[in-house]
């Protein structure tokens, strides 16, 4: 995205309203005028299909997102959904006979293979024996501080023997979890959203009123007056386009090289022949599909999340 168009987005945020205002999702059944959360009963809860809520703080100028998951955020666990194939499982759409068109599905296996390749590589060069493993304090101290509850830790759910490698295996997990969801993650969340929320007749990212509560069909009008104005929709494009940009290097490409050892050199090098395989499978799948989904192509992944 070009440096006009980020510049003039960040500075109409500049001239919104001092408090936070929610701007995605933000119809009064997710949250007030005001961006005060609304707590829901679990019944309501169900009913809801994983929305966001995007605020914005104009005073700083930052933005956060938050996702409100029918099942709480306290209960995301690495090893169920930060680990991409078991995640598909756990939904019931890993199986391409069930449901043959899932794009993510089918490029994201390829770099989450890629990379735990390239995790496997760089740990057990380095780890050779377990007694390497073991005697690696800051690796321990590591694993404790993900484990461990807030404020002392982050509070990870699902990490091994409750904050501790008892072995590569275990080591290779946790790693490639993190560096797939702040890729390949990150890019199917992030740089989508452009091309889903822009178009508010598509994906509206702000509505007005409250959802139907009964079954009776709508009018053409009684949708239409549920859609923001063109002021909302022009400040919603102009945010969504720059939450869709890119501002880091490729996966597989870092501002700074700190493996400068034979064996990470070796790997790096691996993994990114192994990217340019991958994307040359993604570009033939992409000329098949009936819409063109350039999301997860290697080129497209970051380095890192870059909000």
């Amino acid at each position: 995205m070009n440096a006009t168009l980020r510049r003039r987005g960040e500075q109409k945020i500049k001239k919104m309203k001092q408090s936070p205002i929610p701007i995605g999702f933000s119809h009064e059944q997710l949250v007030s005028k005001t961006g005060e959360e609304k707590r829901w009963s679990n019944e309501e809860q169900s009913s809801m299909a994983q929305p966001y809520v995007i605020y914005i703080n104009p005073s700083r100028c930052d933005v956060s997102m938050e996702s409100r998951f029918t099942v709480s955020n306290i209960d995301w666990r690495i090893d169920l959904k930060g680990d991409i194939v078991n995640d598909l499982q756990s939904r019931g759409v890993d199986d391409p006979e069930v449901l043959p068109n899932y794009p993510y599905r089918d490029d994201a296996l390829l770099t989450y293979k890629a990379i735990e390749t390239y995790v496997g590589k760089v740990v057990n060069g380095n780890y050779d024996t377990e007694d390497k493993l073991r005697d690696d304090f800051e690796l321990s101290e590591w694993a404790k501080a993900l484990n461990a509850a807030p404020p002392n830790g982050f509070g990870v759910k699902g990490m091994p023997n409750e904050g501790k490698f008892n072995d590569n295996a275990e080591l290779i997990r946790v790693i490639t979890s993190v560096i797939a969801n702040c890729s390949i993650g990150h890019a199917a969340a992030n740089f989508t959203q452009y091309d889903e929320y822009a178009n508010p007749l598509k994906h509206s990212a702000n509505l007005i009123g409250t959802p139907p509560k009964t079954k009776v069909a709508l009018t053409e009008q009684d949708v239409l007056k549920h859609l923001p104005d063109k002021r909302k929709v022009t400040e919603g494009m102009m945010m969504m386009k720059i939450l869709s940009a890119n501002a880091t290097l490729s996966l597989g490409y870092f501002d700074q090289l700190y493996q400068s050892d034979a064996i990470g050199k070796q790997a790096v090098e691996e993994f990114r022949r192994d990217l340019l395989d991958i994307g040359k499978t993604i570009d033939e799948r992409n000329v098949q599909r009936k819409a063109s989904y350039p999301y997860l192509h290697p080129r497209q992944l970051p380095n890192a999340i870059s909000i």
